[in-house]
This record gives C-alpha cells, structure tokens and sequence, in this order.
C-alpha cells in the first residue's frame, strides 16, 4: 500500500506536567470561543493557577485510560460566504468550525509528542512544507522555482503538475490513516488514544442564530483541530515514496509534482507514467483528484511549440501560462511579473480604502497601513531575488506612493532645496519613529533573516540547507577573502538561469555579508543587525552586487507637493 516500512512500536504519549499545561493556558486568546462548553476563555485564565492541577489530572487520565473527551470532539460549525459565486451554492461556503478550548489545549500537548517523534526520527518527506516548524510557502516556491532554473540552465524542460484533491481533510479514511500511523512505530495505547479521538465527533451548524442537530462525523481529519492538519501530513506522508523519479513537493495538500527532460517526447513520456503511479495512489488511499482544477505547466527556454493540453488515462488536462500556487503567481518565464501586477492591483484597492477615509487621525491610519497593507508587501519578500528588475521597481514605487498618499510623507532633501533625492537610509530614519523602514532595508532585513533561519535552524528545509555548501579549499575554485574563514560555494552555470537559483544567488550573497555577525541566536542576529547599523553594509553589498534591486526613485518629486 505505501513504502513505510514496519518499524517496531517506540512511541508512547509520555505524562503531562504542571508547567506545559501553565504556559498553554497563559498563551490562550481571551477573544476565542468557548464552543460547546460554553466556559468564556478569559475565565479559564485568570483561573488557571487554581484549574491547573485537576486539569493536569484529566490529561493525564485521558492518556492512562486512552480517551478523549467526547465534549472535546464536537464542535460547531459557521457556513463563511467565500466572497465569490452564487449565495445559493452551499460550495461558495467554508465552514468554520470551533471546538472547545481546553480540548484544543489537550490536543496541542498530543500534537507536540507526535511531532516530536516524527521530526527526530525524520520519517516527515523532506520536500513536505505544510505546518511544519521553519518551513513555509516560501521555502516550497524556493526550492520549486529553483529546481526549475537548474534545469532550464542544463537545457532541460520542465513540466510542472498542479495537483487539487477533492476535500483532501475531509476524505481522509481514519482506519487507513490508524494504520499507517501503526507502521510509523506508534504503539497500540497511543493507536487507542487516536481512535478514541476519532470516533463520536459530533457537529452542528448554526446560521443567523438558530441551531442545526448534531450529526456524527465518520470521515476525514477533525477541521478546526489541533492534530487534524499533523495527522493530515502523516496521512499524505508516503506519497512521494510512491512515485518513481518524481520530484515531489507538497504544502499539506497542495501538491506540486516536477518532470523533465531533454525533449517534449521524453517530459511526455516520463508525465504520463507518473500519472498513472499517482492514480494507482490515491486509489490505494481513497482520495480523490479534482481534474478540472488540476493544470500542467511547460517551463523551458528554448524555441518550441508546447502542446496545450494532455489527454492520458482517459483525463484531460489544460496546459496553463501561469498558476496562483500559494497566494504566488508563478508564470512560464519565471520572473513573477504577474504576480506583481496583481499584487499592486490589490494594494492599491486597499490604499484606496484607506485613503478615502481621510479624516481620521494619523496613528489610526498608520495602524491601518501595517494591519491591512503591509503584509501584502512582506509575504514572500524573499523570492524578490527571481523578480524581473521591473517589478521589483513596482513594488518599491508603490511602497512609497502608499506612505506619501496616506501621510504626506515628503522624501525630497530638504537642505538641497529639493533638488535631489534623499538615500534610502535617510529614506530610513525618517520612517523610524513610526517603526517602519525604507522598502530596500525592509527587503535586504527579510532577505537576511531568511537566510539565518535556513542555516541555523534545526528543523528548516533539508532541501534549501543542502543547496549552500560552505568550502575552505582554495583548490576547488572558490575564491576566499583574506578576513573570511567561510565561503559558500559558487556552482558553474551555463546561463542567466543557474544565477538566479537559491543556490547561486545567496552563496554569493553570503560570502560578501559579514559572516561573523550570523550567530546562532535568531533574536539576537536580529538586534545586533539593526543595533550595530550592521543592516546598512548589508543593503550597500545587495545593491553593488545584485544591479537589478537598484531603484530609481527620482518618482518621489512627482508625488510631493
């Protein structure tokens, strides 16, 4: 059924004690619903030094006797309108769904076990990105957008498959999943305890204040859970292993599938014999693929006429020229410039929004901005370094025009009598007080604290960390500063495509930084990078080395009055 092989039962859920379930109940969010239990969460914490102990006790008992409280596993679920399609078509909805906080609690002390125990024997597929510790949306664009380039540099074509299962979290069969979790080591008082946890969940859906009747749910992962989405990845875990000289990467179950070769014939021929391992898999697991949403992609660099679509195993899939992936539009050329221009459609819907309201004070407007405009500019800010020079201009300009149409900040130097154009760190202590920075020190920071978290934490991506290699040997052609000790090796490419890899571009971006200044304490690197001015240097060396995230700002002086 999978390629999991037996192993010999080593898991256990181990006792609870009195600080875990302490730190859990300080961390809950006083505005979260009590559910069916109907105990406001705000009464659980500022009670929680008299409560802790029975509910240690509880916890405790649950796992001795392997239950879990039926309380816990019924939930109530509000239909949310997706904002597109017909109010009448139930499939428009996404239901929300709320379970009562202290079984919340119980499930994350569970959750934190099992994860454990799968990150420390590394059973998790390394390509999966989905609720994972130090893994994102980025670090999956990352290492599909580059294994894309490297092909493309080696004169290969790739094809990409975009894969949509039908209610993946809802069609999980939960004794298929019991046993695969059996082969993965778990014993059978931990078995016990999750089936428990399965059976006799109960929901009701309640619209406009009136209450359907408690149905019981028989299928798929508990949505709205703790555990669901950790047992969902475990479920979908095997399927990589499956496919043979398929490179796989998922984000829980957005799953994106990489086939290549040096002709339209062989990408072909080798597409269509991972299709039918992919069905024979989902056969196997009882899910479902939605056809009509699944699309392929032709991503190459050469002069050649792609088919538009392809007919095999009685399917038909449309060939696209661009895909949404993960909030990312990624397009046949691979410089994101049409996820740029939607991105700046959008930010500018929201800055109209704003900006009509134009009587209200400064700070509110201000809060607004970092709320409701600038995680637009800060998702993905690291994959900027595949965007055509173009839209990174774009972004930029458009950071700038937001802050000058919404607070008449002016960046002209002043003591030049406007005649030229502030620098982007005096763009920057200017927007200090108000805890911003200029576009490029926003985007050279992130860039930097990316990187730091690919290097020094445990648990990022094996794919990413294995791509930056650090080389001493001068013999094997990697060329050494006098001050440095470290210095990431260079691969040869053949063309532009092999330099804007991840592999390429911060190897070479990370032998110009100050590597000394990269210590293993995240918080710390953070500091001490904007405390000693370090994010100054850092910023020059982006620019002088890396011409496209130059911008012209001389836009500025048709913006200020």
């Amino acid at each position: 059924m999978n390629k999991v092989s037996n192993i010999s039962s080593s898991f256990d859920f181990t006792e609870i004690n009195r600080d875990e379930v302490l730190d859990l109940l300080k961390d809950l969010e006083s505005n979260t619903s009590p559910g069916v239990s109907g105990i406001p969460v705000i009464i659980l914490k500022q009670a929680k030094i008299s409560i802790v102990d029975p509910l240690v006790q509880i916890f405790n008992s649950c796992i001795t006797q392997n239950i879990f409280l039926r309380e816990w596993k019924t939930a109530i679920v509000t239909p949310l309108y997706k904002s597109k399609g017909d109010t009448c078509d139930l499939n428009n909805y996404r239901g929300i769904s709320v379970l009562p906080p202290l079984g919340k609690l119980f499930e994350k002390l569970l959750s934190s076990r099992l994860r454990a125990y799968f990150e420390s024997k590394r059973f998790l597929f390394i390509g999966q990105h989905g609720f994972r510790s130090a893994h994102s949306c980025d670090t999956a664009i990352h290492e599909i957008v580059s294994s894309c380039l490297s092909n493309i540099d080696a004169n290969l074509i790739n094809l990409l498959l975009f894969i949509d299962f039908k209610k993946a979290f809802d069609m999980i069969d939960q004794a298929l999943l019991l046993y695969k979790l059996g082969n993965y080591g778990l014993s059978n008082n931990a078995l016990s305890l999750l089936a428990h946890y399965f059976c006799d969940r109960y929901q009701m859906t309640v619209i406009n204040g009136v209450e359907s009747q408690f149905v019981n749910i028989k299928l798929g992962v508990p949505q709205g859970s703790v555990l669901g989405p950790l047992l969902f990845i475990i479920f979908i875990n095997d399927l990589p292993f499956f496919l043979i000289n398929i490179l796989s990467k998922l984000f829980a179950d957005d799953t994106t599938l990489l086939f290549h070769g040096a002709t339209i014939d062989s990408v072909i021929s080798s597409f269509k014999l991972g299709l039918k391992q992919i069905i024979e898999w989902c056969n196997y697991n009882r899910l479902f693929i939605n056809w009509s949403k699944t699309f392929i992609m032709f991503v190459h660099n050469k002069r050649i006429i792609t088919p538009t679509f392809l007919d095999c195993e009685g399917i038909h899939l449309t060939a696209v020229t661009k895909f949404k992936l993960l909030g990312f539009i990624i397009d046949q050329k691979f410089d994101f410039q049409s996820h740029v221009a939607h991105l700046c459609l959008t930010i500018n819907r929201k800055l109209h929004s704003i900006k009509r309201l134009f009587y209200l004070p400064f700070q509110v407007k201000l809060q607004f901005f970092k709320s409701f405009i600038l995680p637009y500019f800060d998702y993905g800010l690291s994959l900027t370094i595949y965007f055509h020079k173009n839209a990174i201009r774009k972004l930029c300009k458009l950071y700038y025009i937001c802050l000058i149409k919404l607070f008449n900040f002016s960046f002209l130097d002043k003591s030049t009598r406007f005649s030229s154009i502030k620098s982007h760190d005096l763009i920057n202590l200017d927007l200090k007080e108000h805890n911003l920075f200029s576009f490029h020190h926003r985007l050279v920071f992130r860039l930097i604290s990316f990187i730091h978290k690919i290097l020094f934490n445990f648990n990022s991506p094996v794919q990413l960390k294995s791509w930056l290699v650090i080389n001493v040997n001068k013999e094997l052609g990697v060329s050494l500063r006098s001050n440095d000790t470290q210095s990431f090796c260079v691969a040869k490419t053949k063309s532009k495509f092999g330099d804007m890899t991840f592999k390429n571009f911060f190897s070479r971006f990370l032998n110009k930084l100050n590597f000394s200044l990269f210590t293993h304490n995240f918080e710390k690197f953070k500091q001490d990078r904007l405390d000693n001015k370090e994010i100054y240097n850092d910023l020059n060396i982006l620019l002088k080395y890396f011409p496209k995230f130059n911008c012209d700002l001389n836009f500025f002086y048709f913006h200020t009055k």
